[in-house]
Formats: structure tokens, sequence, C-alpha cells
């Protein structure tokens, strides 16, 4: 009892002095420079041959306001049907280059800037699952005047010489209040985690790249999302699709409408070619219906279907209950 009162001591006095920065003590109000942030969803899904009912996401997320030039995120994340366990999501470093935050530097875990992935649905777009890239990089970011950019580099698994960092990428968009247009390039698709999941062990193969295209409008009540991802030619012996390599798409376009009873209601219609490999519909038609049932918890359902590269199709209803802070 008294060593349990003794850490809790200690931790409360550590929290009252500050952190330790560089040469010196830096105290800081924890309410003003630092935030806490958090999710939790979960899932009751019900498909063609299933049903389970699963804690999909649990998130933490801690920003550190260090001083007027420095921040720090980092994320914890656990997702149930995934393989990796609670840990380190996001870790990030951030220099404000010009002090007025126009320029910026990152260093650490990030999803890099490559595609946008929005959606007003439950499930992850398929654009998602091919083109989302989660790695220890380094990113300068460039803002103004609503045209945005961000340069980045990493070392990723999918090259001849693992010892050196040499795959990159870059962003470039266009934002306004209901507007949102962006490009993105990267010179290794094979990174992406959709690939390392599908286990096609692409360790030391040759440098695929890939570009996404997207856009985002508003107008009123409406929501309209488009997104294009497209992977150059895989060599035959890694990914095969026919006679030849690979070359990977994925579509979704969506269709949002916000009702005036805080519900709003979405459809969409996604589609791949050539990615069966990565276990991926051909097509999928989806609707969703979400609301805020109270403050900070929400409830989705949504239907699904999709038809696979073999022709079989299968439908997904989903429920999922969210709570956020």
């Amino acid at each position: 009892m008294q060593r349990n009162l003794l850490l809790k001591s200690i931790f409360s006095a550590l929290i009252g002095v500050g952190c330790l920065v560089s040469n010196g003590v830096m105290a800081f109000d924890i309410n003003e420079d630092v935030s806490m942030s958090g999710l939790v969803e979960a899932e009751a899904g019900y498909s063609t041959n299933a049903s389970d009912i699963v804690t999909a996401t649990v998130e933490l997320g801690i920003d550190a306001k260090i001083n007027d030039r420095v921040s720090s995120s980092v994320v914890f994340l656990h997702e149930e049907d995934s393989d990796a366990a609670f840990g380190v999501d996001v870790a990030v470093i951030s220099l404000d280059l010009s002090g007025s935050g126009n320029l910026m530097f990152d260093m650490g875990q990030m999803y890099v800037p490559f595609g946008v992935f929005e959606t007003n649905l439950v499930s992850d777009p398929l654009t998602l699952e091919i083109g989302e890239i989660n790695e220890s990089a380094v990113q300068v970011r460039y803002e103004t005047g609503g045209l945005y950019g961000s340069l980045y580099t990493f070392n990723g698994d999918t090259q001849t010489n693992q010892d050196v960092v040499e795959n990159y990428g870059f962003n470039l968009g266009y934002a306004q209040e209901n507007l949102d247009l962006n490009l993105s390039y990267i010179s290794s698709i094979g990174d992406a985690d959709g690939f390392d999941a599908a286990g096609l062990g692409l360790d030391n193969a040759d440098y695929v790249s890939a570009i996404g295209l997207s856009g985002v409008y508003s107008s009123g009540p409406v929501t309209m999302i488009a997104e294009y991802i497209r992977t150059a030619q895989f060599d035959q012996a890694n990914i095969a699709f026919e006679n030849g390599g690979a070359e990977i798409t994925a579509l979704n376009a969506e269709l949002a409408y916000a009702l005036s009873n805080n519900v709003t209601i979405a459809a969409a219609y996604q589609a791949t070619e050539e990615a069966d490999v990565l276990g991926l519909a051909e097509s999928r038609l989806a609707m969703a219906v979400s609301t805020t049932i109270y403050d900070g918890a929400g409830l989705a359902i949504e239907y699904a279907k999709d038809s696979a590269y073999d022709e079989s199709d299968s439908s997904t209803l989903t429920i999922q209950l969210a709570a956020e802070f």
C-alpha cells in the first residue's frame, strides 16, 4: 500500500514539475500544452457466411506543444482484426521552420501523405486497402493560400538495399472551404500496409510506383468524394495477373447527404482491377446511415455488397457504436 502511494506521489510530482527539455527544465501546464484524445469503435457484423462482434478500434492520442516552434504527437492503436498488438502507431516530432506554420519539418513514424481515403462509411474504402502506408519517415510540408504540398523519404522493405534510405514520395493539393483536390505519388507502393498484410513477400522486390488522385467537394448538406489509385506494373514473378504482371487500380466514388436531424446518409461505388491477390473485392456497393446519439457517441449502420474476382457475391451488415473524447 505504501509503495502504491509513493508511486502515485512521484507520478503527480512529475506532472506538476513538467518535462525535461534539452539542457534545461521547462515546466508547462498540462491542460494547455498537452492534450489527449481517444476513440473506441465496437462493431457487430453479419455477413453471408459468418457473424462476429469485435472491438474494431482502440486509439489513444497525445499532442504536446513543447514551445512555439516544436510540437510532438503520439498515437497508440489497437485493431482487433489486425495481427498487430496494441502499440505505437504514430510518433512524430514537428518543427515549425517558418515560425508561422507555413513550412514544417516532421520526423518519426507516420502515415505518409499518399492518398486521402475520405469516407462517410463504416468500412475503409478499397483505395485505403491498397494505398495506406505507415513508415518512419522524414517529411517537409508547405502551405500557403490554399495550396499545400509535401516531400518525404523513408527506408522501406521493398528495396534491393535495405540499408539505404531511398524510397520517396510527394503530394500536391489545393484546398478551400468546400473543395480539396489532391495529387500524390510514391516510388514504392509495395510498402503499403495492404501488401504486407496479404503476405506477398515483396521484400527486396523491385520498386513499383503509384499515383493517387482525389477530390472532396461539399455544398450545403451534400458531400461528394472521388479517389483513384493506380500502380505501375509489377514484375510477374512478384504479383501476376493472367499472363503478365499486375497493374493494380482502386476507385472510390461516394455521395453523402446530411439531414437536418443530425443524420448522414451515404452511398458509394468502389472497384479494383487486378487486385485479387490482395483479397479485395472487384466491386463494392455500400450504403450507410450514421448519427450522433449523445455528445461524443455515434451510431452507424452499413450494408455492403461485394463482388469477388471469381464472380461470387457476398453481403455484410455492420453496426458500429463509437465513442471519442
